[in-house]
C-alpha cells in the first residue's frame, strides 16, 4: 500500500513495474520507500534507454542502494527474479 500510494500519479511508470513484488519482497519504512522512489525518478532521467519512463530496474537498483545506505545486508536471492537487473547474477 505504501508503494502505491507514494508513487506519485503522474510518474510514467513503465509497463515492466510490478508494485505488488516491491512491496511484499522488501520491508521498508515510508521514509525509505519515498527514497527508493525519488532514486528511482532519478535513475530513469539519466538512462538513454528508458524512454521517459520509470523501469523496474530503476526500482531495483534504488532499493539496493537504500539497504547500502542503511547498512541492511542482501543476497541475490533478494531480488530475484530480477537479480541480473541489478547487477546481482
Amino acid at each position: 500500500m505504501l508503494w502505491t500510494t507514494t508513487i506519485p500519479k503522474s510518474t510514467p511508470l513503465a509497463e515492466d513495474v510490478d508494485i505488488r513484488f516491491l512491496a511484499e519482497k522488501f520491508e521498508f519504512v515510508g521514509g525509505n520507500i519515498k527514497n527508493c522512489i525519488l532514486n528511482a525518478a532519478f535513475l530513469a532521467a539519466a538512462d538513454p534507454e528508458a524512454n521517459g519512463q520509470v523501469h523496474m530496474k530503476h526500482y531495483l537498483l534504488a532499493i539496493k542502494y537504500e539497504f547500502v545506505k542503511v547498512g541492511k545486508v542482501f543476497t541475490k536471492s533478494d531480488f530475484e527474479p530480477y537479480a541480473a537487473e541489478v547487477g546481482l547474477a
